[in-house]
C-alpha cells in the first residue's frame, strides 16, 4: 500500500511543524515560554504562566486540548483535530509502503513547537481556496471553531509558579 501525503490532511497538518526555538523548549509539562512570564522570564517568587498557542509543543497541547473539550468548547472531533496536529502517524517506505514512526521519532515531533494559530489558519486558506468553505463534509467549520476556542484562551493564566 503506498501512503502519498501531497494533498492529504497530513501534509497541511505539518505546516510550521519544524518551528523551534530555544526559548521554548520548556519540557512537556510546560504550557508557555519564559518570556510569558513576568519579568521576561527571569527568576520571581511567583509569576502566573500564560497560554501561547504560537510555541506549543503537541504534548503541551494534549492538556489544554482535554480542558477545551471537558468544558465543552470543543467537540471530539475539534479534539482529535488539536491532538493530532503536527504528528504524523507514519511515513512512506522505501518501497512506497507505510512505515509507523518509532517511539523516538514520535517523541521527537511532540516536542517540537508549533504555531497551532499559523497551521490551522493555513489550513483553512487552503479549503478556501479549493472552494470547500461551504463543504459540511471538510473540516472547515471545526477548524473554524478551533480558532475560536484558542483565541479565547490565548493569553490566560495556565497555572501559577511559586517556586523562586
Amino acid at each position: 500500500m503506498r501512503v502519498d501525503g501531497a494533498g492529504s490532511f497530513y501534509a497541511y497538518a505539518q505546516v510550521g511543524a519544524r518551528q523551534q526555538t530555544a526559548a521554548s523548549r520548556t519540557g512537556p509539562d510546560a504550557v508557555l515560554t519564559a518570556a510569558s512570564q513576568p519579568g521576561g522570564g527571569a527568576a520571581a517568587s511567583s509569576s502566573v504562566s500564560q497560554y501561547d498557542f504560537t510555541k506549543m509543543t503537541p504534548d503541551q497541547m494534549k492538556g489544554v486540548a482535554k480542558d477545551l473539550y471537558q468544558s465543552g468548547k470543543i467537540d471530539l472531533s475539534q479534539l482529535l483535530i488539536l491532538e493530532t496536529a503536527g504528528v504524523p502517524i507514519g511515513k512512506v517506505g522505501a518501497k512506497g509502503e507505510f512505515v509507523p514512526l518509532s517511539a523516538s521519532e514520535k517523541a521527537s515531533y511532540s516536542s517540537k513547537p508549533l504555531d497551532y494559530f499559523k497551521t490551522f489558519s493555513d489550513q483553512i486558506a487552503f479549503l478556501e481556496q479549493r472552494g470547500e468553505a461551504g463543504n459540511p463534509k471538510s473540516s472547515y467549520a471545526a477548524l473554524k471553531g478551533i480558532i475560536a476556542a484558542l483565541q479565547e484562551k490565548q493569553g490566560v493564566g495556565a497555572g501559577v509558579n511559586i517556586r523562586a
